[in-house]
């Protein structure tokens, strides 16, 4: 679980601090730094563009000169996307119809969310060249036989974070469903010198 002290951001979130002097002398300045740099003056809102974890660091003055306690704010810059690999289907896998089954396992992970969510297509080229798909999700289960023989694919449409952070397209790559169930038949033919018996078909060598 995320840390529920951290702040979680992107490099595009704006930061704005305000400061109010109760006694009325009124605020001076109020100054600002991140992690260990020097404290600079607030002129503005700001944003936080280096990635991962930083402290932020905030204070202001009145005009007696007062200065308030330092605070203190755990910041996580996260502009990564979501990772995506597949467990099953694989490229080059092939599901066998009355033989195997076809589960979809598709792994997402993300630095910051620990619950990124994806939205995922598995579609074929058809003969007539339009295309067949349909919407699949972690745990669904096909049996090959089911499914259109031939090549198959998984795409990962959109994999996002809790930040908005995208990762999009992301294939399985080829795989097969096969509907090819009945065992191979072999035949011999016997060369010459060789003599058929007529009566039976009977063959000597």
């Amino acid at each position: 679980e995320p840390d529920v002290n951290v702040l979680f951001v992107t490099s595009a979130t704006h930061f704005t601090l305000t400061a109010t002097d109760p006694a009325g002398s009124g605020v001076k300045e109020t100054l600002f730094k991140i992690g260990e740099s020097a404290y600079q003056p607030v002129t503005g809102p700001f944003k936080l563009t280096s990635g991962g974890l930083a402290k932020l660091s905030f204070r202001s003055t009145d005009n007696l000169g007062n200065s308030e306690a330092a605070s203190d704010r755990s910041v996580f810059v996260d502009d990564v996307a979501p990772s995506v690999s597949f467990n099953t289907p694989k490229t080059g896998q092939k599901f066998v119809a009355f033989k195997d089954k076809l589960v979809i396992n598709i792994a997402v992970a993300d630095n910051s969310d620990p619950n990124p969510t994806f939205r995922a297509t598995m579609k074929r080229n058809k003969s007539d060249g339009t295309v067949e798909s349909f919407t699949v999700k972690n745990g669904d289960e096909f049996a090959p036989f089911g499914l259109a023989s031939g090549d198959w694919e998984v795409v990962v449409t959109d994999a996002t974070d809790w930040l908005g952070n995208k990762r999009a397209g992301v294939s399985s790559g080829i795989f097969q469903v096969v509907h090819d169930i009945q065992p191979p038949r072999t035949s011999l033919v016997v060369g010459d010198p060789k003599f058929v018996r007529s009566t039976d078909g009977a063959i000597f060598v």
